[in-house]
């Protein structure tokens, strides 16, 4: 489930957690969407990276 989804702007905000409190772990992974119509009609896949190199934050 989003975090946050503001269809008027077109956003759609995840909240990682990783259960460290300031030295964050790296994701990686492909996020597949497809849309889908109201007559049930599937778009093709869109393969969306998401990657972030982790570290420490303040």
């Amino acid at each position: 489930m989003p975090s946050r989804y503001s269809p008027s702007e077109n956003l759609m905000s995840f909240i990682w957690l990783d259960g460290s409190y300031n030295n964050q772990e790296k994701i990686d992974f492909v996020l597949q969407i497809i849309a889908v119509s109201p007559e049930g009609r599937e778009s093709e896949p869109f393969h969306l990276r998401i990657k972030h190199a982790g570290g420490k934050s303040n």
